[in-house]
C-alpha cells in the first residue's frame, strides 16, 4: 500500500510563498519561537502562529514591523 502525501494547501498560496515563508525560515534561522517575535512586535500571543498558517494576512504595518524584527527589508518589484 502507497501512500501519497499531499501538500498543505498554504504551500500552494503565492502569498504564503512569496510572504511568509521567508519570514518563517527568517525566524527559525534567529532561534526564534512563534511567541518570541509576537514579544518583539508586542502582538498578542498567538497572532504570529495564525499568520504563519495563513489563518490571518498581516496588514502593511504589521508586515513592516516583523521584518523590522527580524532585520529584513521590503522590496516592492513591479511584475514583468
Amino acid at each position: 500500500m502507497t501512500v501519497s502525501v499531499q501538500p498543505h494547501p498554504r504551500e500552494q498560496d503565492p502569498f504564503f510563498q512569496a510572504v511568509i515563508r521567508p519570514i518563517i525560515d527568517r525566524r527559525m534561522e534567529l532561534g526564534l519561537t512563534q511567541v518570541d517575535l509576537d514579544n518583539l512586535v508586542g502582538y498578542a500571543d498567538g497572532l504570529t502562529a495564525k499568520y504563519e498558517v495563513v489563518n490571518r494576512r498581516p496588514s502593511g504595518f504589521h508586515l513592516w514591523c516583523i521584518c523590522e524584527a527580524l532585520h529584513m527589508t521590503i522590496q516592492l518589484v513591479p511584475e514583468a
